[in-house]
């Protein structure tokens, strides 16, 4: 299962692998992940910057970008239409709940 918490293990030592080896690249790549997951997360209901994104400024910034992002109707996402729906649905059926 790729919880939050996995996702954003992930990112985090991919970020610190390629400042280790200077890799740019792979830097940018994470900042981007960090973004993604951020507007995914809003999204479902989790916009609390995970703990480790907090002391890495970039990261950190990423997800809040993808955040605002998702706030504002933009950005990256992995979540589809059909997945939005059936987020809704969700929410619905515990509300009546």
């Amino acid at each position: 299962m790729n919880t939050l918490f996995t996702q954003s293990l992930d990112i985090r030592v991919a970020y610190a692998k390629a400042e280790i080896y200077g890799d740019e690249i792979t830097q940018y790549e994470a900042e981007i992940e960090a973004h993604i997951l951020g507007a995914d997360a809003y999204r479902a209901g989790q916009p609390i910057v995970p703990e480790l994104f907090k002391t890495v400024p970039a990261l950190s910034r990423a997800w809040g970008e993808g955040v605002n992002a998702a706030i504002n109707g933009g950005g990256w996402s992995r979540f589809t239409e059909e997945d939005q729906q059936q987020h809704r649905d969700a929410e619905r059926q515990q509300q009546l709940l």
